[in-house]
């Protein structure tokens, strides 16, 4: 494939990838400046069950992502997008039909439940070259810290507008505009047969390489995301 037409197909995949964990992402945001405010009028409030409601999302999140991981390396990585998002919007649901703090807990911890970042991310490793993935990982990036910018402008006028169920019902909104996108991603077999060109034109060992060159920093990287989530959530 000439590499002209490589690089656009690539940056088109990169695209959708970030417009979907731009509106999981965005959907997140939108929420965490405003729901301790929101929350306090709801059944059963304390600040520990507002603070459990926040911090649960994290802790379902945590504990799901290698789960997840092993489910998108036997069932391919479209699917297992479809059913995180899926759960999403489920969670969503359900603490938008919250009448207390319990269902609401219970809502956010279903979110979270739909654990993608990391299928996500593999995701983008298949659908591009070695030398091309610093620039798509920077797109989703970008996208990630524009969902972040764009909830802190929106997050106050849309809770005016809309209250913490309204939030919630957005966020189911985003995940079904998510789950479009994904069906737009090349299926497994498609990734198979691009991962198997490659494979001719470079050598399985070059391929085997570049895996283990990236397994190597992988608990740094995660550190650095949990620090990062951790300080966001925080403010």
């Amino acid at each position: 494939m000439p590499v002209a037409k490589e690089n656009s197909r690539e940056l088109r995949f990169a695209a959708t990838l970030s417009g979907v964990i731009t509106l999981r992402m965005l959907g997140l945001f939108l929420i965490l400046p405003v729901f301790m405010i929101l929350a306090e009028g709801m059944p059963g409030y304390t600040p520990q069950s507002a603070g459990l409601a926040v911090g649960i999302y994290g802790l379902t999140q945590a504990v799901l992502q290698q789960p997840f991981g092993w489910l998108s390396d036997r069932w391919g990585r479209r699917p297992v997008l479809l059913l995180g998002l899926c759960l999403f919007a489920l969670g969503g649901v359900v603490a938008a039909l919250a009448e207390s703090m319990p269902m609401l807990i219970a809502g956010r911890a279903l979110q979270g439940c739909g654990a993608i970042a990391g299928v996500a991310m593999a995701l983008a490793a298949d659908l591009t070259r070695p030398e091309r993935r610093p620039v798509i990982m920077a797109i989703i990036g970008i996208g990630i810290g524009g969902a972040f910018l764009l909830s802190m402008v929106l997050s106050v006028p849309l809770a005016t507008l809309l209250g913490l169920q309204g939030l919630f019902w957005l966020t189911v909104v985003f995940a079904i505009c998510g789950m479009a996108l994904v069906m737009t991603l090349p299926r497994q077999r498609d990734i198979e047969q691009m991962h198997a060109r490659a494979d001719n034109d470079e050598g399985s060992h070059d391929r085997a390489e570049q895996q283990g060159s990236i397994a190597r920093p992988i608990w740094l990287l995660s550190f650095s995301v949990f620090l990062l989530h951790a300080v966001m959530t925080l403010l």
